[in-house]
Formats: C-alpha cells, structure tokens, sequence
C-alpha cells in the first residue's frame, strides 16, 4: 500500500468520526482532579500568589498524584531569596533563591504529605520571617 492510498483513506473518514475518536480518547486517558485545596494571599510590599494542593487520578489506571504548585508575584526586594511553605508549622516546599528570580513565579512539584483539610494553616517564610499566611479552602 502506498503513502497516497493511505492518506486517500484517512482522508474518506468523515469528521465526526475523528471528533468520536477524539472524545474517546480523551475519556480513556484522560485526568480527573479527587480533591484540591488552595489559599490566596497578598502583603503590601511583598506581593502575592497562591498555594495550591491537588490530587489527580488517571481515569485509565486509577493511580492517584498529588502535587503542590505555588505562584509568587514579588516586589523586586523580595525576589532571589529563598522560601519554604509550612503546613500546619511542617516544612513541605523549599524554594530555592533562583526559582524566586522573576516578578512571576510558577513551582509545581509532587506533594509527598497527607491530605490538608479545609482550614488548616498554610506560611510561607523568608529568612525566619512569615511573608504570607493565612488558611486553605476548598476549590
């Protein structure tokens, strides 16, 4: 068979099979978020971001990732330094001066802690210092 005889067939499916076959495909492999948490904040000076917690599954195996993604918008005095984020007063972030460079700052890493509840204190530290605090909710 040809290259020309396979792209002819290719090309006499009609388009809504291929839209069926996309929503197929997506529906199999697809992710689907179980739970996710977050807290916003602001300081005058400082900036703002959020934080936020997330599981996901894949709808294929049913295998579950958790993961934590903070963004930091800071003022220029507060940007190569390092962070760490507690929950609850224990320590599950450190990020490090060179990825709080730029005015915005997107960290997403896997979250290997238990699940957070729904007001349970979230800190961000700079040197010993709480920049940003405040308690999760739900999404």
């Amino acid at each position: 068979m040809e290259i020309i005889e396979i792209v002819n067939m290719f090309k006499s499916v009609p388009g809504y099979v291929w839209i069926i076959l996309a929503i197929t495909i997506i529906v199999l492999f697809g992710q689907r978020k179980v739970w996710e948490f977050e807290m916003k904040f602001s300081s005058k000076g400082v900036g703002h971001g959020e934080v936020e917690i997330e599981c996901t599954s894949s709808k294929l195996n049913k295998k579950e990732k958790m993961s934590i993604e903070v963004d930091l918008g800071l003022e220029p005095d507060w940007r190569n330094k390092a962070y760490e984020v507690f929950l609850n007063g224990k320590s599950i972030l450190k990020i490090s001066e060179s990825e709080s460079a730029s005015f915005m700052n997107v960290i997403r890493k896997k979250y290997a802690g238990e699940k957070p509840n729904v007001g349970d204190q979230i800190e961000i530290r700079c040197e010993q210092q709480t920049v940003f605090s405040g308690e999760l909710y739900r999404d």
